[in-house]
């Protein structure tokens, strides 16, 4: 997806290029790397921001703790965790997600050190009964609904087929539509 919009911003690549697992930046000489479990040498690249996506699909921290040790040395390093709600449990983002929680209900003290550097920022419904009944809610927990990046009908039907088969998860859960708050 990065890179369909870079190709867009810059057909000729005159300020950008890629390769098979980064992307570089001519103007700046920056650089996006994609990361994933299978990647060697996580640890040791010396990372000033950080964009997880879809944590929701990750069993434990291995690639958040080693961007998080790659950011040790730097002053104001920047780690950014955008997902959605998955079907994973006890997966990394349901830690994260308690974590928040609890910062944003005042469980945890303000001048804890990490709680001061963690800013959660949540989309959600009411209820996990809302998603199934009122899909014109959705866009509470996904905003994006309203400006068409992702479109309600093709969401609805997903949300129907992973309801009525669970079994039938492929990785592609309502999660992608709406995040809801369990109430179990």
């Amino acid at each position: 997806k990065m890179d369909t919009m870079r190709r867009q911003l810059d057909p000729d690549d005159l300020d950008s290029a890629r390769n098979q697992s980064h992307i570089y930046n001519k103007v700046n000489n920056s650089e996006i790397i994609k990361i994933s479990d299978r990647t060697r040498n996580k640890e040791g690249r010396d990372i000033d921001v950080f964009l997880l996506d879809e944590s929701n699909m990750m069993k434990d921290n291995e690639i958040a703790m080693a961007c998080e040790q790659s950011q040790s040395l730097k002053d104001e390093p920047l780690f950014f965790n955008m997902t959605t709600e998955g079907m994973i449990v006890d997966g990394y983002l349901d830690g994260e997600v308690a974590y928040a929680r609890k910062i944003i209900n005042g469980e945890i003290e303000e001048d804890d050190p990490d709680a001061i550097a963690f800013l959660p920022w949540m989309y959600t419904q009411d209820s996990e009964q809302e998603v199934w009944t009122n899909p014109k809610s959705w866009v509470k927990s996904n905003p994006t609904l309203i400006h068409g990046v992702k479109k309600l009908s093709v969401g609805g039907l997903k949300a129907v087929d992973l309801r009525d088969s669970p079994g039938n998860d492929d990785g592609h859960s309502i999660g992608h539509i709406v995040n809801f708050q369990s109430l179990g």
